[in-house]
């Protein structure tokens, strides 16, 4: 965990192949799944800087000082536009694109002595599986132009609602949502959005769709 970024992406992965590794792994593993660590607010601040040239109280109206999430790969923060819109800025760890490559080899060698020490488990397979996949999810403007094609294909449903993307407040590693009040998950909604999105999320993991307040179910 201290390790932060890929390895506790990684490690979730892994976490829920339960049907392959030792129960002592994945009863180890599974912390990963809900314990995230967070970073200080002057790297917040670098990073903005890094990307857009100025910090984000330069370009807000108003963020708060703590994040209301954090995962594997970036925390999350509320704040409000300079236009009065509310919105979530999510902002990737400090240097994860740089440790990307090291980290990797750290992984496959992590991966090589499972193997050694359990011959039977053998789990590069998964790891070939999933690197693609954290290419992808380390560019914040695929994550963002995959919205947009969920929220086209969602269209016709007037129960579903997809957050906008403020592009002009987006990068690779900071994205701007708009922010909704939930008020719990929303499982029925995760098989339309397997279903029927080309560029959607297909994991029904229960922080990928939530309900919301309003004259819809």
């Amino acid at each position: 965990m201290q390790n932060g970024g890929i390895y506790i992406k990684v490690g979730q992965g892994l976490a829920v192949v339960n049907h392959i590794l030792p129960k002592e792994y994945i009863e180890t593993l599974s912390a990963l799944q809900d314990k995230c660590l967070t970073q200080k607010k002057s790297e917040v601040d670098e990073i903005f800087l890094q990307e857009c040239g100025k910090k984000p109280e330069e370009m807000l109206h108003e963020v708060e000082s703590e994040p209301v999430a954090a995962a594997s790969l970036a925390q999350v923060y509320k704040a409000v536009t300079l236009d009065g819109d509310k919105v979530a800025i999510k902002v990737q760890y400090m240097n994860l694109q740089d440790r990307f490559i090291s980290d990797l080899k750290g992984i496959v060698y992590l991966l090589k002595a499972i193997t050694y020490v359990h011959p039977k488990f053998d789990l590069h397979w998964i790891f070939a599986e999933i690197i693609d996949r954290l290419r992808l999810e380390l560019d914040f403007e695929i994550e963002g132009r995959n919205s947009e094609q969920c929220a086209k294909d969602l269209k016709k449903f007037k129960y579903a609602y997809v957050p906008k993307v403020y592009w002009n407040l987006s990068t690779k590693v900071v994205s701007l949502f708009s922010l909704i009040d939930i008020c719990g998950g929303a499982p029925s909604c995760w098989n339309n959005i397997c279903l029927r999105c080309s560029s959607g999320t297909s994991s029904n993991n229960p922080g990928k769709s939530f309900s919301r307040n309003s004259t819809y179910n």
